[in-house]
């Protein structure tokens, strides 16, 4: 690969960080939240069927939306949001909240029924912070940043 000067070779370098944070990386923070959800969500629950009828539940990596990287710095801002869809009771009633939010927080949204309010299965009105869970996984196995550097490493730039 040949620059006929720094602004072309700027500009690749630019290129290849935008495509790799956004398609590359994003696709392991996604891959490593689903794997914590599976253990601080589902894990909680008996029965399979509380996973979602609806768009493929909370883990579903369709589900989750990854915004456009922000660099700060040295550093690359990666925001993501659930958007699994709520699969509420057909009571009529509109809900104002998103189904991560209710897992992550708990508490006051919680809709089971009366009857599972027991202390036995209490867990489900605690909250569920997957989304904490899968930063500090990230940051100590820091596989997005070696899906980064691999991505790069592919493209031509070598940033070890």
């Amino acid at each position: 690969m040949d620059f006929d000067d720094l602004k072309d070779l700027y500009e690749y370098v630019e290129k290849a960080h935008e495509e790799t944070a956004c398609k590359d990386v994003q696709e392991v923070i996604k891959e490593v939240e689903s794997d914590v959800i599976d253990e601080e969500v589902y894990s909680k629950y008996d029965n399979e069927d509380r996973r979602g009828s609806n768009g493929g539940g909370l883990g579903a990596i369709k589900n989750m939306v990854v915004h456009p990287p922000r660099k700060i710095g040295n550093t690359i801002e990666v925001e993501m949001t659930n958007e699994t869809p709520l699969d509420p009771p057909d009571d009529g009633l509109i809900r104002h909240y998103r189904l991560d939010e209710v897992i992550e927080y708990g508490g006051k949204y919680y809709e089971y029924p009366i009857k599972n309010r027991d202390e036995d299965v209490y867990t489900y009105l605690k909250p569920r912070p997957f989304t904490e869970k899968t930063e500090i996984r990230l940051f100590a196995t820091k596989e997005h940043e070696k899906a980064y550097k691999n991505a790069m490493k592919a493209k031509g730039i070598d940033i070890e």
